[in-house]
């Protein structure tokens, strides 16, 4: 008989030096930093699922892993300088307050809705992901001159920026359904030379589309 009764609660759990939150009614789990040390290595990989416990006493439980969640780091700024690369392939949103200066490359894959940095990785250079399912897109790729993006077909957003993007070419929002929530969009000094829009729309917000010079 276990000494007391565990109630549905969050408890962090480290594997490989990362550290997740893990919620114990939901069987799910959130990366929310990365060990100091550089244990987690220059390329992060993070599983899809995770084994973790609360304590002792308790048995190995199978956590789904949905999100990773980077806190801003006001006394250790330099704290992920050691990574390079991030491959999150399962889930589901990834945000960012803490700089990335070395961050090169980024794999996430068909399901990802949100991406955010407050702090603009300067140095990324590609990303493997699926345009389709994105609902959200801030601060990750602004004044980014490296992607070369390809026709990016939107099917879901509602929130995208894309500021100083050169080698942006060509967005698809055809097919994005048009709520009373509407959708935001920002290409200003963008390389943008073509944009479908969705049949519906009716209002674009001031300067989308400053400095697009090759926008016909």
């Amino acid at each position: 008989m276990l000494p007391f009764t565990m109630a549905a609660m969050a408890f962090t759990y480290t594997v490989d030096g990362v550290e997740y939150e893990c919620d114990s009614s939901k069987k799910t789990a959130v990366v929310t930093s990365f060990k100091a040390d550089g244990s987690a290595g220059a390329d992060i990989v993070i599983p899809e699922k995770i084994k973790a416990r609360i304590n002792q006493y308790v048995d190995f439980t199978e956590y789904t892993v949905t999100a990773i969640y980077l806190e801003e780091l006001v006394k250790e700024k330099d704290r992920y300088k050691f990574i390079t690369s991030i491959h999150a392939p399962h889930i589901l949103q990834f945000s960012s307050s803490a700089a990335l200066p070395e961050l090169t490359d980024l794999e996430f894959g068909d399901n990802l809705e949100r991406l955010r940095c407050s702090i603009t990785p300067t140095k990324l250079k590609t990303i493997k992901w699926n345009p389709k399912a994105i609902k959200f897109v801030s601060g990750i790729f602004n004044n980014n001159k490296e992607i070369d993006f390809g026709k990016l077909v939107f099917e879901n957003a509602i929130n995208l920026r894309f500021e100083g993007c050169t080698k942006l070419k060509s967005v698809d929002m055809g097919k994005v359904p048009l709520t009373a929530q509407g959708i935001y969009f920002n290409f200003k000094n963008s390389g943008l030379t073509q944009i479908t829009f969705p049949e519906k729309l009716q209002m674009i917000y001031e300067g989308a589309f400053e400095g697009c010079s090759e926008l016909s």
